[in-house]
């Protein structure tokens, strides 16, 4: 994942062997965050893009799937 100078890079990257993937990229941000961090408020650009109505970060309200490989 690309920990610095998102969505473009180049930045510091972190292989977490994870692929998290979906159609909503404020979603995708909040579970990642979520995830890895274990909260979603230190990074205030998920809130400002969901308030803008980018997406969601109700991780409740998503349908999540998880598939082990």
């Amino acid at each position: 994942m690309l920990l610095t100078n998102g969505p473009v890079g180049p930045g510091e990257v972190r292989n977490a062997q994870t692929v998290i993937a979906g159609v909503d990229p404020v979603a995708i941000d909040a579970y990642t965050a979520q995830a890895f961090w274990g909260d979603i408020t230190p990074f205030r650009h998920i809130r400002i893009a969901y308030d803008l109505g980018v997406g969601e970060i109700d991780l409740s309200r998503l349908a999540v799937r998880e598939i082990a490989v």
